[in-house]
């Protein structure tokens, strides 16, 4: 197994200037960790919510108190090497990509008035995968269904 210095030359690299423009960018709250729990970097709504963070590479701390704040830790690895670690906050109003699919989902339907071809023509899908995340969320029974039912032979009309 290698250790995290062998695959990183021995000494601790930078984090170069577009990986520190992708976390900025994003709305959680990230710091990424070395293998000591010493601060490589803190993005920019993390310098928001621990304002008084030190600036110093290698501090001590900030880790425990971005995990107070809810965050959620998960290791850094090239193959089985084990290089820091990132621990994420999301913000207070964050939603999930599922809970924003399902809100346009919804959004988009009461819009069409329950027309599934204009709805997924509207939300760039076929129609077949409309039905397919409503009837994975459960919700086909809330569309209104524009076809009718024809009385069977068993079903008594009167």
């Amino acid at each position: 197994m290698r250790s995290a210095s062998t695959v990183l030359g021995g000494e601790t690299e930078r984090v170069s200037a577009l990986v520190r423009a992708v976390l900025d960018s994003r709305d959680e709250a990230i710091g990424v960790f070395d293998l000591h729990a010493r601060l490589v970097y803190l993005n920019a709504p993390a310098r928001a919510a621990l304002p008084d963070a030190p600036d110093d590479p290698g501090a001590l701390g900030v880790r425990g108190r971005l995990l107070t704040l809810g965050g959620r830790s998960a290791e850094l690895r090239i193959g089985t090497a084990v290089l820091g670690e990132v621990v994420s906050v999301a913000p207070p109003d964050s939603r999930s990509w599922a809970e924003e699919e399902r809100r346009a989902i919804s959004e988009t339907l009461a819009r069409t008035r329950g027309r599934m071809g204009r709805a997924a023509s509207l939300l760039g899908i076929s129609r077949t995968t409309l039905w397919r995340r409503l009837k994975d969320d459960r919700r086909a029974a809330a569309v209104p269904s524009r076809r009718r039912r024809r009385a069977g032979p068993n079903v008594s009309t009167a």
